[in-house]
């Protein structure tokens, strides 16, 4: 009996509403001196954190590194009572910058010219240094519209702004998904190889051999969309502005390429 090889590729793609969003605050503060400026970071960091701190759980992870790119959030984790369910701060930084220290002075005006003038020029006033103060707070939360009013409140101080929003799911999910998408990418090789051996052997099956992993993407979210604000009426009568945010899915996807043997 002799057989045909078949090589198909399949591929596989799940879009899934995120569950938890990271808010990544930047606190940052400049002055013509150093305290100042700490000064500055310190108080907006206190209402920060202070804020924070009272959605999270007493026992919430306050030393994860800001920059990890891996929840390990489970769905019991995620406290309904607490709307974040982990925090950090980095460590605050400062350093000092002075304007236009690197751009070139205007030119000397000839030696004749200085000989004849009674007073030698003017020299340009020497630049003044500028100090900064830097900090940077990321909070993950799975309560979205509390999202919304932290934001407000927090930058409502000059000193601190949103670097950016991070949407993601739960690790429980991220596996879920991950099979998912395997399986399913399996399925799409296995149906064109079906395909194909189909006016080759209508009576025999494609047997798999050989299964290569090419890849498998998972896409958090960045891009957030922040919506008009909408303004709506307090208990008193006068307007209040609120924020919604409106996440994009989180994309996961898996390419597979399946060798194939046919019996014909």
């Amino acid at each position: 009996m002799s057989s045909v090889t078949i090589h198909a590729a399949g591929s596989y793609t799940v879009k899934r509403t995120p569950e938890l969003v990271d808010l990544h605050l930047r606190i940052h503060s400049e002055a013509p001196s150093s305290a100042d400026a700490l000064e500055a970071v310190r108080v907006a960091s206190a209402d920060v954190s202070s804020r924070i701190k009272a959605l999270a759980p007493p026992k919430a992870d306050v030393s994860a590194a800001i920059d990890s790119e891996e929840h390990d959030i489970d769905d019991e984790a995620r406290d309904p009572a607490y709307p974040v369910t982990s925090w950090s701060m980095q460590q605050l930084r400062t350093w000092r910058v002075i304007p236009d220290d690197h751009l070139p002075r205007p030119p000397r005006p000839p030696v004749r010219m200085m000989m004849m003038a009674s007073a030698g020029p003017e020299e340009p006033p020497k630049p003044q240094p500028v100090f900064h103060a830097e900090t940077f707070v990321r909070a993950t939360f799975h309560d979205f519209g509390k999202l919304s009013s932290v934001i407000e409140a927090v930058t409502a101080n000059d000193a601190v702004s949103v670097d950016n929003l991070t949407w993601e799911v739960t690790r429980a999910t991220r596996k879920a998904l991950q099979t998912r998408v395997r399986q399913g990418a399996y399925a799409d090789a296995l149906d064109k190889a079906v395909d194909y051996a189909a006016p080759i052997a209508p009576n025999s099956a494609p047997r798999p051999v050989e299964v290569r992993d090419d890849s498998i993407s998972y896409g958090r979210s960045r891009v957030f969309k922040a919506a008009a604000p909408m303004m709506m009426m307090d208990g008193s009568g006068s307007p209040e502005s609120t924020m919604t945010f409106e996440p994009e899915p989180i994309e996961i996807s898996s390419q597979v390429n399946v060798k194939f043997v046919l019996d014909i």
